[in-house]
């Protein structure tokens, strides 16, 4: 009888060390309720049934006398019960702090990124200068005003605001989530919001942005989520949908006739703390760090969508206008990731290096020779499979469908002001092409865009700059002086 207890608790052991960490915590505490069951004649700590010792270090050191008929079993089962010693509650929760401050991602957020290196602070007097205010932790204060930046009218100019107001726990509806902002990228669409280059109506005053990266804050009462205080969540274009239309339930949420819309219909995140919906945020990888992540919640999850929309195969072709921008040179590695070959086109010797240093070896420089005779060239004298636009111009809608071979498909993805493309019909039928519009992913695709990232497929080319530059973050991208993306430092 006691040889079968003790083969019975050697296997729990074993098991609650190679499970998952919930199934782990049943399985310990199931292991913990069977040695009550064990027999009189085994005994451990030098008197039977003794309390089990509070330190590992205690158990380890302590005498134990046993019964012959179970002495075979005793190094196997003294090796598994100090693997239980080594993950009780204490030590996991060690273990787990421990890992996250080697990461350094998530517990302390660094401009150059040496925190990797440095879990208990980075070494670079920049980085030192900082009070380590925005990282994950279990209880956040909550201020009432902050720093925001305000569209008080469409095309007006920005007013940096000290004093805009934070949505205070007990103010948040069911449902929603206070976010405390690390930081934020600055997307093509935040300006052509800002200049009312769209004809729909938004906002106003607004506090633009659409590519937060934060902390669950606060969740309001009477809400069901798997949300926890000091999450990392992002915060993205499409902020919350009914998830209960025909549109929603077939993973089309951006198209949902009651979406909210972050930096349009509702404050988004340009501001330090940001008023969210529980069931869209994005929770972030913790191999990723939060201002790498920022861009991706936007411009990798828009180009991931668009080059999904292509259906194509490994090895097909696919061109790319604008491949030098924020949505670019994402959508470049991307590509790549996906097995497509691609050819950029863009313009500039900054752009031409920054699609090379991806590993892309097919650049047409679009103000220098005939563009569709290069592309001809390039995919071995058939032309593309496809062309995903992403360039904020109109010019690039004029070629698109020139660059395709039969059966081919252009993604229309920038949005450019007043502008039209045009297919011959005759041509676009007989070559059975395909013209698509991709406006942004759903909350899969978001989750999928990130772990690519997180594993080191995509990388984002991105300066950091403070909050309060915003203006003059617009004056450059407007004027196309901008190569990669612009990360805003909310703290």
């Amino acid at each position: 009888m006691g040889n079968d207890n003790d083969t019975r608790r050697c296997c729990l052991v074993g098991a609650s060390f190679y499970a998952a960490p919930r199934q782990r915590r049943r399985n310990l505490q199931l292991l913990r309720a069977k040695s009550n069951a064990l027999p009189r004649s085994f005994t451990l700590f030098g008197s039977e049934r003794q309390k089990r010792p509070q330190s590992s270090s205690s158990f380890c050191n302590s005498p134990a006398t046993v019964d012959p008929a179970v002495t075979p079993k005793l190094p196997f089962l003294i090796t598994m019960l100090r693997v239980v010693s080594r993950f009780s509650q204490p030590a996991r929760r060690a273990a787990q702090t421990s890992a996250k401050s080697l990461v350094g991602a998530h517990n302390m957020q660094c401009r150059c990124g040496n925190c990797v290196q440095h879990p208990t602070g980075c070494t670079c007097p920049r980085c030192q200068s900082r009070s380590f205010s925005v990282q994950s932790q279990s209880h956040y204060d909550i201020p009432k005003t902050q720093t925001a930046v305000v569209f008080e009218q469409n095309n007006a100019p920005l007013q940096v605001r000290k004093d805009w107001p934070v949505t205070q726990p007990e103010e948040l509806k069911p449902g929603e989530v206070l976010v405390r902002l690390a930081y934020s990228g600055v997307c093509h669409t935040d300006l052509h919001v800002w200049l009312g280059d769209w004809p729909l109506d938004n906002k106003l005053p607004l506090v633009g942005g659409h590519e937060g990266a934060g902390y669950v804050a606060a969740i309001a009462e009477h809400t069901s989520t798997r949300l926890k205080i000091g999450d990392a969540v992002g915060v993205k274009w499409l902020a919350n949908s009914c998830l209960g239309c025909e549109d929603c339930r077939k993973g089309h949420e951006s198209t949902c006739v009651d979406a909210d819309l972050h930096g349009f219909t509702v404050d988004g995140s340009f501001q330090q703390w940001c008023v969210s919906f529980s069931e869209h945020v994005t929770p972030i990888p913790t191999e990723l760090p939060m201002h790498a992540a920022a861009p991706i919640l936007c411009a990798g999850v828009t180009v991931y969508k668009a080059l999904k929309e292509i259906e194509g195969s490994c090895g097909d072709f696919v061109v790319i206008p604008g491949a030098g921008g924020g949505l670019g040179h994402l959508a470049c590695q991307y590509a790549r990731a996906m097995g497509y070959r691609v050819i950029a086109i863009d313009s500039g010797d900054d752009k031409r290096k920054l699609v090379a240093s991806y590993g892309i070896k097919d650049f047409i420089d679009f103000k220098e020779g005939n563009v569709k005779e290069k592309v001809f060239e390039a995919t071995e004298g058939r032309d593309a499979h496809a062309s995903v636009v992403v360039a904020s111009g109109g010019d690039a809608y004029a070629d698109a469908l020139s660059f395709l071979r039969p059966h081919g498909a252009v993604v229309l993805v920038g949005l450019p002001k007043d502008t039209y493309i045009t297919a011959e019909v005759f041509g676009s039928v007989l070559n059975s092409h395909r013209i698509i519009g991709s406006y942004v992913g759903n909350r899969q695709d978001s989750i999928e865009a990130l772990k690519l990232a997180a594993a080191g497929d995509v990388s984002t080319t991105y300066t950091i700059e403070k909050l309060d530059n915003l203006p003059s973050v617009f004056e450059r991208m407007a004027a196309g002086k901008l190569a990669g993306r612009i990360v805003l430092d909310c703290e």
